[in-house]
């Protein structure tokens, strides 16, 4: 049985539960890993296991098993936590008028927990905004995060917050939030969720320690089996490319999107193995991955997924072509093999940049121009 039932990342637990077992656990945490693979469902689950008012910290010496690491789901912390998912109420308990920062609460799965914060990116934003963090002007530092981080513990001494969306932070709430990521008040503990690395802040990576979340084939299928969604091997090997994303994965099945990987790789080897000279299958090219990411809908986020999955194909052919050629026997491939090296690293490179949040158009068209001139130099 997985940790908690989450499946795929009982390692990570383990740390945790050995953290805790030792007394070293409070800090500031950064996950990171693909959307949909588990990181905010673990990271309550955690904050629930640190909360609850049963978990007694071994004594020296003695054995402390990841059997142990888990809530009593009876205590009174556990209670007021609840299950992931349902909609908070006030901490206090009480209806009031929203603030700015109890409205993203209220409408986010955020247990109703005095000891436990929750901020997110609101739906109409586009990064988290600073009232959420340290408080809106007229109270600046009298509430928001920071300032609840402050207060005394309900329950058994600890805080715990979680900040989802740190792909989303602004310069400017990425500084409010510095000094309290650095040395958080004792006995807190914060956890914040992103991608990738290259989409943090070198301010924000350099005050947490680095949690990466993935899941193998195993672990994955189970994931999918779970939630009905059947994927061909092919699928199942992006998927896996892509870092295990379960959103990705729903995603495939559910917009039929396997028919473009055969197209795509048909454009690819078209390209890549016709005359050379011709810029223009560059353009056509890129103009093809262009659109194909618009089809993905206006939002960002799902653009960036769209550009993600596409350009893991193309890094799938790529590889396969390199595999093919080192299968040839009494023939100089050198020279082919190091082109297609090149291509795949300049791949790599553009989905680096997906993470960067460069500009779209500008990732496709570089990507697809600096290839061709490599292949057809």
């Amino acid at each position: 049985m997985s940790w908690q039932e989450i499946e795929g990342h009982d390692k990570i637990a383990e740390n945790f539960a050995r953290a805790f077992a030792r007394g070293r656990l409070e800090g500031s945490y950064l996950f990171l890993g693909p959307e949909g693979i588990g990181k905010k469902k673990f990271a309550f689950a955690l904050a629930k296991t640190l909360l609850c008012q049963n978990l007694k910290v071994p004594s020296a010496g003695e054995a402390f098993t990841l059997e142990q690491f888990v809530p009593c789901c009876r205590c009174g912390s556990c209670r007021r936590f609840g299950a992931a998912g349902q909609k908070a109420l006030p901490a206090g308990g009480k209806k009031k008028k929203a603030s700015s920062a109890e409205t993203v609460s209220d409408t986010a799965e955020n247990p109703a927990h005095p000891d436990f914060f929750f901020v997110c990116r609101p739906p109409d934003r586009s990064t988290i905004p600073m009232e959420l963090l340290v408080g809106a002007k007229e109270e600046r530092m009298r509430s928001g995060l920071c300032y609840d981080l402050s207060r005394t513990p309900f329950f058994n001494g600890r805080l715990v917050a979680v900040v989802d969306d740190a792909d989303f932070f602004s310069q400017e709430g990425a500084n409010a939030l510095l000094k309290t990521l650095e040395e958080p008040p004792a006995n807190t503990l914060m956890i914040l969720i992103g991608t990738s690395a290259a989409r943090q802040l070198p301010t924000i990576r350099s005050r947490c320690r680095m949690v990466r979340f993935s899941l193998d084939e195993e672990a994955l299928g189970k994931v999918l089996s779970r939630q009905g969604i059947a994927l061909s091997a092919d699928d199942l090997k992006s998927v896996l490319v892509a870092g295990g994303s379960v959103n990705l994965a729903r995603q495939i099945q559910g917009e039929g999107l396997s028919a473009q990987r055969g197209k795509l790789q048909e454009s690819l080897k078209s390209w890549l193995f016709s005359s050379g000279g011709n810029a223009s299958e560059a353009v056509d090219l890129a103009a093809e991955v262009l659109a194909d990411v618009e089809k993905a809908g206006k939002e960002p986020v799902e653009r960036r997924a769209r550009l993600r999955l596409l350009l893991t194909w193309a890094l799938e052919f790529l590889r396969d072509q390199v595999r093919k050629y080192h299968r040839c026997e009494g023939t100089d491939i050198s020279g082919a093999v190091r082109l297609l090296e090149d291509a795949c690293d300049r791949t790599l490179q553009a989905l680096e940049q997906i993470d960067r949040n460069a500009l779209l158009p500008q990732i496709i068209e570089s990507w697809a121009f600096d290839i061709d001139r490599s292949i057809h130099r």
